[in-house]
């Protein structure tokens, strides 16, 4: 068994931010596989002069504790791992309602805590060859970021074919900020290969709306690499783009051209990127409209990278990009 830590201390300007923070980490060898624990406990003191303004409480610090707990179980022998991450935070001494250091815990019922599961699942690694899976609390990674509780399956060159590899999953979207419906989330990405250097993608994901993601990369030369995109977010359109980059070996010189192709967002009927968020909450906080309303438009990208070839690591970059309104009868918004 192996145990090590540390302690940390540091201050902040224009505020007083007191932290003291222990980091441990301990790695122990069982009959089962390897077990290693990462904790870090942190106290945080905050000071600062309070405003001179009648609305805003008094209020001149503030106290949290805050615990992290890190865990990894691996079980090479079988193919089996475990990962955790979970965090404890509690507000000390209370904080009024309106204060300069009110945050989300002061938020979180009368006791002023949270404790919060980033992730927690078994991963299963060739228990079927080319095969992998995962059950539990998780990130899975498509046409959304998604955390969920469920099932998450991938197979490379799945069926016996080379040139085919998925992604499937599917559980109840986990989300620490909001309450959600009881709705199921899953999805199925599927890449393709079928030619050497050129790849094809397609994600998607099904919630109470589909996303949808394709693309494509290609690189017909050893210098050149084309790039193709497109994202249909709740069923309606929301980018696209080609993206070519390539090289100069001579010259040490990096070319690449982008054309981009945003679509218009106009809240509510298609709002996006927080579909955890239901429709009816999205007027109760001014927060909540983020990306509410976002117009159409063209760009254009131009970039260069020139090695400097007197001196070996030391390159310079530039860009510059053209954007254009779809609709010019739009110009002042």
């Amino acid at each position: 068994m192996k145990l090590w830590g540390r302690g940390l201390c540091f201050v902040v300007l224009p505020y007083l931010l007191l932290s003291l923070a222990s980091v441990a980490y301990g790695a122990i060898n069982t009959p089962f596989g390897d077990l290693k624990i990462r904790t870090k406990t942190q106290y945080r003191v905050q000071w600062s002069t309070p405003p001179d303004k009648n609305m805003v409480p008094n209020d001149s610090s503030d106290q949290d504790f805050e615990e992290q707990v890190g865990v990894t179980w691996d079980w090479e022998a079988k193919g089996i791992t475990l990962n955790f991450l979970g965090r404890y935070r509690k507000d000390l001494d209370g904080t009024p309602e309106g204060s300069i250091f009110q945050d989300y815990i002061d938020a979180c019922g009368d006791q002023r805590q949270q404790f919060m599961v980033y992730y927690g699942y078994l991963d299963f690694q060739d228990v079927v060859p080319n095969y992998e899976f995962r059950l539990g609390r998780q990130y899975v990674y498509g046409s959304e970021n998604v955390q969920l509780d469920g099932l998450w399956l991938r197979g490379d060159h799945a069926f016996g074919l080379d040139w085919f590899s998925f992604e499937a999953y599917g559980g109840m979207p986990s989300q620490p900020y909001a309450n959600l419906r009881k709705d199921g989330i899953a999805g199925l990405n599927l890449e393709f290969y079928p030619i050497r250097d050129l790849v094809f993608h397609i994600d998607t994901s099904f919630y109470k709306e589909n996303s949808w993601e394709l693309y494509s990369d290609w690189r017909p030369y050893q210098n050149l690499k084309l790039t193709a995109h497109g994202a249909f977010i709740n069923n309606h359109a929301r980018y696209a783009f080609i993206n070519a980059v390539g090289d100069i070996e001579e010259t040490g010189t990096t070319i690449g051209l982008k054309v981009y192709r945003n679509f218009e967002i106009e809240y509510p009927s298609v709002f996006i990127f927080d579909w955890q968020s239901p429709e009816k909450d999205l007027g109760k906080d001014i927060k909540n409209l983020y990306l509410a309303r976002e117009q159409a438009y063209y760009q254009v990208t131009l970039s260069l990278s020139q090695q400097i070839p007197t001196q070996e690591g030391l390159a310079v970059f530039s860009r510059i990009s053209f954007r254009k309104l779809a609709s010019d009868g739009d110009e002042d918004l």
